[in-house]
């Protein structure tokens, strides 16, 4: 059984409530989720703490802020990624503390297809490159269970049937001899819907590499090879237009290093500086900085991949923040909020940053995938008690005109990764 704070009251929440219509969601909603949470600190098992609070906003406005904090060197982190995707509680396992929403992912309610792999740039779990990334970005990285940030140029070396080559993200400038082409190049739109207001369609184009122009290149779509711990090309190219989301990557690659008629092997060194090794087991592309000047200007907001609607704009929005501070303390913490709420919408990117900021020195910290994806679980298996934050107006919407709006708070929106606790 799922139990959540809201405000000071708990919730024991196994049902599910149905409605006929978005608006009879809505007003159910604001008056079961729109207030503010009490303050309060418990000390889970293990060393792990966590802080609720409100914070008045001005206008009437306010964000519920829920933090976790462990000392960095005593809990494992891990980052899973997956191949679809899934709620963030089926993350939670028996051995897990807490479990948190990840990086960004493929999201279209209009598509010909999904790509194969969902997480967007840069995914690596257990080991694993699930995605590579096609533009430089922040990057949460995960080395012997312990959690770091540094910004990462998408280039890096790799070997390619023995030879050694550089790559380079194909929506950067950077020189290489290969240029990757993955699932952050698909192309995402908002277009009017009168069934829902706005739906994301998905650019078919932006699925498939570019023609080449016989310039002597050739495209080589790969998957993953367990048993050889490689990728292998599953097609050869030499007029491009590979279908991206058929392949973990593509590589567009020197004639004269590869074969058209048998498979090819490549092994991916690194990542702008980080060595692929074992002991790198996770890393997700994430949001900016919490040490960013100017939220607004970050590119990620040119992000194509992630719709129309830009996610670190100056605008209010449920957001989760992984930071440490001094004194050697990580921080897993939630901005709550819900969209077209009018007093309890969420944060900035600037509220979160200052708030932050103003409680404890920071020494790293950013942002990982707002509003309708952030989400946060709990689990005190001594007392046999799970929680969970953020996103508890999250509706389940109908396959026909004729099935209702179901609410699913304690599931939310399905994600590709998540952050885990043990």
């Amino acid at each position: 059984m799922w139990l959540t704070t809201v405000n000071s009251r708990i919730i024991v929440a196994a049902h599910m409530t149905a409605f006929a219509s978005m608006e009879e969601a809505r007003l159910f909603l604001s008056g079961e989720i729109d207030r503010p949470s009490h303050v309060a600190h418990s000390d889970l098992p293990d060393g792990i703490a966590l802080d609720m609070q409100s914070y008045e906003l001005g206008g009437g406005s306010f964000t519920n802020s829920y933090d976790i904090q462990y000392e960095a060197n005593t809990h494992q982190a891990r980052v899973l990624v997956h191949e679809e995707l899934q709620s963030v509680a089926s993350s939670l396992k028996d051995e897990h503390k807490v479990a948190i929403s990840g990086g960004f992912f493929f999201l279209a309610d209009r598509a010909s297809a999904q790509p194969r792999q969902k997480a967007l740039n840069l995914a690596i779990s257990d080991g694993t490159i699930r995605s590579l990334p096609v533009v430089d970005r922040e990057t949460l990285l995960c080395r012997d269970g312990r959690l770091s940030v540094r910004q990462l140029r998408a280039i890096g070396n790799l070997t390619l049937n023995g030879t050694e080559l550089t790559w380079a993200g194909s929506l950067t400038d950077h020189e290489a001899d290969c240029r990757v082409y993955a699932n952050a190049n698909a192309v995402v739109t908002h277009e009017f819907s009168a069934r829902n207001g706005s739906e994301r369609v998905l650019h078919e184009a932006s699925r498939y590499t570019p023609p080449i122009m016989n310039d002597g290149t050739v495209d080589l779509g790969v998957r993953y090879d367990a048993h050889s711990g490689a990728f292998s090309s599953l097609q050869a190219s030499e007029r491009g237009r590979v279908d991206i989301f058929d392949h973990d990557f593509v590589l567009r690659v020197p004639a004269r290093y590869c074969s058209l008629q048998e498979s090819n092997s490549a092994v991916i060194r690194s990542v702008d500086t980080e060595i692929i090794d074992s002991e790198l087991q996770g890393a997700l592309s994430v949001g900016p900085l919490l040490s960013e000047a100017d939220y607004t200007a970050h590119p990620i907001n040119h992000d194509l991949s992630l719709g129309a609607k830009p996610p670190f704009t100056n605008r209010r929005m449920a957001r989760l923040v992984l930071y440490m501070t001094q004194d050697n303390t990580t921080h897993l913490r939630l901005f709550d909020g819900r969209p077209d709420s009018s007093c309890f919408a969420g944060v900035t990117p600037t509220e979160a940053a200052q708030i932050v900021q103003a409680e404890s020195a920071v020494r790293w910290g950013c942002f990982l995938d707002p509003g309708q994806t952030a989400k946060m679980y709990v689990q005190d298996a001594a007392n046999g008690v799970r929680m969970n934050f953020g996103n508890r107006h999250y509706l389940q919407w109908p396959m026909h005109e004729d099935e209702p709006y179901t609410w699913v708070p304690d599931t939310g929106r399905p994600v590709a990764s998540a952050i885990v606790l043990s």
